[in-house]
């Protein structure tokens, strides 16, 4: 019978051609000379490269070699400029994106030049369109999972273009459904339309009592009239269907025909919303009218039409603007109301739904328009019971408005910023999230509901004390300090929000009795004394506080959402063996052990350590369940003798205690430069029991291939990080 052997060849590499593919964005005109040309290099030279090319060009050009040429000094002032812009990542970037006037522009201006000329990163081709919103890949992800759990009913037309082509092709392949269509005006509404449930509603005298009183439909209502006397035209169909749509929950959207309900038309009087003069072709413009609060108090339909506000546009987008103008402003929250608020979020209290609470301040740096827009955000956040209101931080402002504002976070500052806060949602357990987007309703209603979604909480000096500090056992904190001002900050924040979304959904429903994690976010530019104490002297800046908040440890990784859940993860839920003297000795330094055991000495005082947190807790997961290698680790700074015993020196120290081996002296250390869960796992492995034979010479290779039996080669290279990757798996089929 053939025997299936597996071996390992080391001298033999395996070569990956990787062609890569740059997608460089075109220089902006400048009418300057092109710094890669200056220099002599390609586009896409490395640092090296150009270092090389500048050094050349000192030896070639300098003034002090060219005395007889008196453009000397002005070239080499160029050449040198340029090196300077190309040598550094931030500025080469900049450069290749906005050319030499997006240099000069940062230099001068600071961040102003992104934003006034549409960085792609702040919209790019769409930047000055109020119409469209700007999806960066978090948010599409957010608005894909509130699309997919049928949370508004809204219905987005999402547009994916080239200038962010990787950004776009993941997109695209998140989409829900794909238009295939023509990309015409006409084409791409019909498409959206199709789309759309929503209609309007047709009022007779029959019905119109009905349809007005009845309390579950719309408080509002926009009645459109067409036809009868005055020959007024009608609104279209389609846009009579936008109008639904647009006002969907929040103002419902009737029409009445003047040619068979003449005596209803009378009574809604809707001569009077009739914009004066005739069109082109001799007939008078649409009509409408506003009712608002149609169902309070019963319907007297002469009451209604004396009561109903002209609506006058001929279009769409003019007839929602009307609309919303004309609409009740957002209440103020103020009095009783500001101290039930002020009671939940630092008393400890709780409300029967989340407030969203739009600074005043904010509303009145905006457009008429702007402001009217934000109305939307009622009908838009009550199916999440959610109420959106006013907050008026001015000297106006009562005694409780204004010890309300004082306490949060929410003061604007007198500098001329990018980021202010614009809006604060208070959670129903009392926690509180800050806006400091753009003033834009959408964006606020998706900053609502990812904070209404996710066990994060802003912080004060007050609420910290409360919270933090007189924290129970088993609760840990992972604290973001940030600065509005700082863009980086803006970027980690929601990325920190999405991290504590994935805890409560993922990490936080298997983590042991009386063990918890909680996210809280600090504004450093209010609460200094705050970050102070903590020593914080850079922006983010992200903790997490250990054992009862005695000891921290910093996360220096990669601001995305699952690298900050890993690192957290890695402390609040250790899938690797924590030893004491006792379990050490009975485990590790026995006679003869029945397990390989990994064990990683470290000190929460040692940043590389933390950082490798992560990955040791990849590892142990990794090995859990595996039949010889378990995985366990030491807190130096917890049990110092126990190390000193061990001859620990230096941290972070890897060791691996080989299996049947005679106490805690009978051990290997891990000296590989390459720190990481794959490559410690293909070295652990060499330590297990295995059926691979390893083929250490030629005539060994081809001795044992000359045999009748079947082979299983795997041919690797110590260096090769794929390779590494799949030695395990490779080990567990042997």
């Amino acid at each position: 019978m053939h025997t299936l052997k597996l071996l390992i060849r080391p001298c033999l590499l395996l070569s990956l051609l990787l062609l890569l593919l740059l997608c460089t964005s075109t220089l902006a005109a400048s009418g300057s000379e092109d710094y890669y040309t200056l220099l002599g290099v390609s586009r896409t030279a490395t640092a090296a490269q150009i270092k090389k090319a500048f050094k050349k060009l000192v030896m070639e050009k300098h003034p002090d070699r060219n005395k007889a040429d008196p453009g000397a000094n002005a070239l080499f002032m160029r050449i040198n400029r340029a090196y300077e812009v190309l040598k550094s990542p931030e500025l080469r970037e900049r450069y290749d994106r906005f050319g030499e006037a997006g240099i000069k522009a940062h230099e001068e201006e600071g961040q102003q030049y992104e934003r006034a000329h549409g960085a792609e990163k702040a919209g790019g081709l769409f930047a000055d369109d109020p119409q469209i919103v700007k999806l960066t890949p978090e948010r599409y992800e957010s608005v894909s999972r509130n699309v997919g759990e049928g949370g508004d009913g809204q219905i987005w037309f999402v547009n994916f273009y080239a200038s962010q082509v990787t950004r776009s092709e993941k997109f695209a392949q998140m989409g829900h459904r794909m238009y295939t269509g023509p990309l015409t005006k006409e084409s791409l509404l019909d498409a959206a339309l199709r789309r759309i449930e929503q209609s309007h509603v047709e009022l007779t005298e029959s019905n119109v009592l009905s349809r007005l009183s009845d309390q579950s439909a719309p408080a509002h209502w926009l009645v459109t009239f067409c036809g009868g006397r005055g020959a007024v035209d009608c609104f279209s169909q389609r846009t009579l269907k936008k109008l639904a749509f647009v006002f969907h929950g929040y103002v419902g959207v009737g029409r009445v025909d003047c040619g068979q309900d003449a005596a209803l038309c009378s009574r809604l009087n809707p001569a009077s919303s009739a914009t004066s003069g005739a069109g082109a072709d001799g007939a008078h413009a649409p009509s409408a009218r506003l009712f608002v609060n149609a169902n309070s108090g019963g319907v007297d339909l002469d009451a209604l039409g004396a009561a109903g506000l002209p609506v006058t546009s001929l279009h769409t987008q003019e007839t929602v603007r009307g609309v919303l103008r004309l609409l009740p402003p957002l209440p103020a929250d103020e009095g009783r109301v500001a101290d039930r608020l002020a009671t939940a979020v630092f008393d400890g209290g709780s409300l029967r739904q989340a407030h969203l609470l739009l600074l005043d301040e904010a509303s009145s740096s905006t457009s008429s328009n702007a402001d009217a827009q934000l109305k939307r955000l009622e009908p838009l956040l009550k199916p999440h019971k959610i109420r959106v209101a006013r907050l008026a931080c001015g000297n106006s402002a009562d005694q409780s408005t204004r010890n309300l504002c004082q306490r949060l976070p929410i003061l604007r500052s007198a500098k001329k910023q990018q980021h202010q806060p614009a809006a604060v949602l208070i959670k129903r357990t009392g926690d509180f999230e800050v806006y400091y987007g753009e003033v834009h309703y959408m964006d606020i209603k998706e900053f609502a509901l990812a904070a209404i979604a996710n066990p994060m909480t802003g912080l004060t000096g007050e609420t910290f004390a409360n919270l933090v500090d007189s924290a129970p056992d088993g609760t840990y904190w992972f604290l973001d300090f940030f600065a509005p001002w700082c863009p980086p900050c803006m970027k980690a924040l929601p990325q920190f929000r999405e991290a504590a979304r994935l805890y409560e959904s993922e990490l936080g429903v298997d983590l042991p009795a009386g063990v918890r994690l909680r996210f809280g976010a600090i504004d450093c530019t209010i609460d200094k004394a705050l970050c102070n104490r903590f020593s914080i002297n850079s922006y983010p800046t992200l903790l997490l506080l250990l054992k009862g908040n005695s000891k921290r440890v910093k996360f220096r990784g990669s601001k995305f959402a699952h690298q900050m859940l890993a690192f957290a993860e890695a402390f609040v839920k250790p899938a690797a063996v924590y030893f004491n003297p006792d379990s050490f000795e009975n485990t590790v330094a026995v006679s003869k052990r029945t397990h390989v055991w990994l064990v990683y000495f470290h000190s929460v005082n040692c940043q590389p350590c933390v950082e490798f947190m992560p990955e040791l807790n990849a590892l142990a997961k990794n090995f859990q369940g595996h039949r010889h290698i378990r995985i366990g680790a030491v807190d130096c700074v917890t049990h110092p003798n126990l190390c000193s015993r061990n001859g620990i020196r230096s941290y972070p120290t890897i060791r691996a205690y080989p299996v049947d081996k005679t106490g805690p002296d009978d051990y290997f250390d891990y000296n590989s430069p390459f720190r990481n869960s794959d490559s410690i796992a293909s070295w652990l492995e060499t330590f297990s029991p295995q059926s691979i034979l390893m083929f250490n010479s030629r005539s060994l290779f081809q001795s044992e291939l000359a045999s009748d039996e079947p082979w299983v080669v795997y041919f690797y290279a110590d260096w090769c990080g794929p390779c590494q990757a799949f030695a395990p798996t490779f080990k567990a089929v042997a």
